[in-house]
């Protein structure tokens, strides 16, 4: 992934070679907004120029490329786009729109990777826990094994009263 693909989706705006022409919508809307525009002409499409004549006057030729590529490249099977130039949708682009489109990919996606982030930051927190517990054994170590060598002796001399004991009544009438 190029340093420029990164720097999209990372942000809501999009800013691509270091362009300064932003939307004030994310990726996925502009992109959703391309695909229902092109379902106006669904037999031969609708070129980058109508896009910005239409929809993105403020975006360039190169930045509406950007966006036609996406859409290729992440579903293919819902528009064709020959050579990035235009773009020219198919029976599927309409049910696509219908169920959220880029939009809802999008959402999807932040939405799972809010899950992983809090999963990891579980596992994480269950670690430094782990690790503290782990610490306190083994300083608690030495105290436990002073313990049960006490234990073992104590043990040991109560038996030894209870056979001492248990011998006396053998040996009286």
């Amino acid at each position: 992934m190029s340093a420029c693909s990164k720097q999209i989706t990372q942000q809501p705006l999009i800013k691509i070679r270091g362009c300064l022409k932003t939307l004030t919508m994310s990726e996925a809307e502009a992109q959703d907004k391309i695909l229902t525009y092109s379902l106006t002409e669904p037999v031969y499409g609708v070129g980058i120029w109508d896009i910005k004549r239409d929809i993105f006057p403020k975006l360039n030729e190169d930045e509406i490329k950007h966006l036609l590529d996406n859409i290729s490249l992440h579903h293919p099977a819902i528009a064709h786009v020959p050579h990035n130039e235009n773009i020219i949708p198919n029976g599927l682009a309409e049910k696509f729109i219908e169920q959220g489109g880029f939009t809802e990919i999008e959402t999807q996606t932040k939405i799972e990777l809010a899950k992983q982030l809090e999963k990891e930051q579980i596992e994480f927190d269950k670690s430094k826990i782990d690790l503290e517990l782990a610490k306190r054994m083994l300083k608690d170590f030495p105290k436990t094994k002073w313990q049960a060598r006490i234990g073992i002796t104590i043990a040991i001399v109560l038996a030894l009263k209870e056979l001492y004991i248990w011998i006396m009544q053998l040996s009286s009438p």
